[in-house]
Order: C-alpha cells, then structure tokens, then sequence
C-alpha cells in the first residue's frame, strides 16, 4: 500500500502546478462528465486512489482488508518538478 503522505504528495503537486489539469471519468457515466482535481474534490480523490490501491493489494495478495478513512493535507512548500 501507497502512504497517505504518498496520495498527499500527489494531490498538492496536482494542485499546486499550474496548466496541470488532473481530470477523469467514473465508470457508468457519459465521457462528457468530467470530474476535475480541486481543493474541494481533493479529498474524495485521494479517498479513490487509496480505494483503487487496497483493491490492488487485495487482489495480489488475496486479502480482503479495507483502507482507512482519508482526510486530505495539502504539503507545506512547494512540491519539487523533477528534471526533463
């Protein structure tokens, strides 16, 4: 399993570069229904992240726990780009 400071690492950095537009679909829905990554989405996003990455787990492993309840800390400072 990822660390939430992982998933909190992901979503500062997604929040925090600008034109960077992290965006997706849910299964069952139109592809015209786009979800964005915001401060006010952040939260239920990484609660999917860590979700999908318990699935994961689960399944490689067959095991059947469940993850914990996630609550969204943005990072303090500005999150490293890494080189081109």
């Amino acid at each position: 399993m990822v660390s939430t400071t992982h998933i909190h690492a992901l979503l500062t950095a997604g929040l925090t570069f600008p034109g960077v537009h992290l965006r997706w679909t849910l299964p069952g829905t139109h592809p015209s229904e786009v979800a964005y990554l915001t401060t006010d989405t952040a939260g239920r996003v990484g609660a999917m992240l860590l979700a999908e990455n318990r699935r994961l787990v689960n399944h490689r492993y067959d095991e059947d726990d469940w993850e914990a309840p996630y609550l969204f800390h943005r990072l303090p400072g500005p999150p490293a780009r890494s080189p081109s």
